[in-house]
């Protein structure tokens, strides 16, 4: 449901979480504030339903977002907090914890520290999040793609139904469901379910088709399919005759990348750590750096080619967090100048 311009989503509904667990959460909350974080969360539920595998779905889905909204550095520190918890909830056990208050919360913390590790990129964090509630809410996807999809002219499947009937055609996706079965020979072919931000689609791809790119169809990756359409009165299909990523089509289109430096600022150990990462990268696409020296107007730096690279979103990523700013892609064609 919407509220106040926000989605409401029953905890019901994700993934482990039963109705006993979100019983026993909204009792524990009507009777004590609301949840500081993730210690005083697991301190004060009832362990018993509400177990491991509940909060690591609700980390997964966003559920303590506004408590901590780096979901990887959640995760890393489940388990120390869950066995902080679980070593005070024990009059059993003996702990060298066992004397501290946690009714204020100021101790435990500095004791149970989450430890410092990077958010997941975008990429696992959608994954995990529709693993936790079947569906993408916090991002889609395809949305990073919305400049190849434009410069490419691809259909979007919302108006797949509208166009001529065997007709050649270009669309992008991510695999909903696929259901794979066999023709009379005996032959292996596939029907997915296509999903864009626009709607749903049925692809099909016959045995030659399903043979040369079924590695692709068990990715999360978006993929950008050329076919034929098949549309009557109350279907619309397309028949796939190509299947590539479209993070492979936007990396063929990007002939080079910039980097912009500040000629003050830049230090050797910075280039250092930038060589180092480009090599891990080897590819076709040229590197360039636009320098920026004092009041001067930049000049750019062609790279020698052995450092090309393969302008990957994992490393222009690395390289935005070694800079601390964007990135420039240089592309062949209309459009060709981007930031990622």
């Amino acid at each position: 449901a919407v509220s106040r311009g926000r989605i409401r989503f029953g905890l019901a509904a994700v993934k482990n979480v039963g109705l006993k667990a979100v019983e026993s959460m909204i009792e524990e909350r009507a009777a004590n504030g609301p949840f500081r974080d993730l210690l005083d969360f697991c301190r004060r539920v009832d362990g018993a339903k509400v177990n491991r595998r509940v909060i690591e779905s609700l980390i997964q889905c966003g559920a303590f977002d506004s408590m901590e909204d780096n979901r990887a550095r959640l995760l890393a520190g489940l388990e120390d907090v869950m066995r902080f918890c679980g070593a005070n909830h024990d009059p059993n056990q003996l702990s060298i914890f066992g004397s501290i208050d946690l009714g204020s919360g100021g101790g435990a913390g500095a004791l149970v520290e989450l430890p410092d590790v990077e958010d997941w990129e975008e990429k696992e964090r959608l994954r995990r999040e529709k693993e936790a509630l079947g569906f993408y809410i916090t991002g889609h996807p395809m949305g990073r793609f919305a400049e190849e999809l434009s410069r490419l002219g691809v259909c979007t499947l919302e108006d797949l139904p509208g166009q001529k009937d065997k007709a050649r055609i270009q669309i992008a996706g991510v695999v909903e469901s696929m259901k794979v079965k066999r023709t009379r020979k005996g032959d292996k072919m596939a029907t997915l379910t296509l999903e864009d931000l626009t709607g749903y689609a049925e692809v099909i791809l016959f045995p030659e088709a399903f043979a040369r790119y079924a590695p692709l169809l068990k990715s999360d990756d978006p993929l950008f399919v050329t076919g034929s359409t098949e549309i009557n009165e109350n279907t619309s299909k397309v028949i796939a005759q190509e299947i590539t990523t479209l993070d492979a089509v936007r990396r063929r289109s990007v002939q080079a990348v910039e980097i912009p430096l500040d000629g003050d600022r830049v230090s050797r150990e910075m280039l250092e750590d930038l060589r180092d990462m480009v090599f891990k990268y080897p590819g076709e696409c040229k590197l360039l750096f636009r320098v920026r020296a004092g009041d001067s107007d930049p000049f750019v730096i062609h790279a020698d080619k052995r450092f090309n690279i393969e302008p990957c979103r994992e490393l222009l990523g690395k390289m935005e967090g070694l800079i601390g700013t964007r990135v420039r892609e240089i592309r062949s064609g209309p459009g060709r100048d981007s930031q990622p």
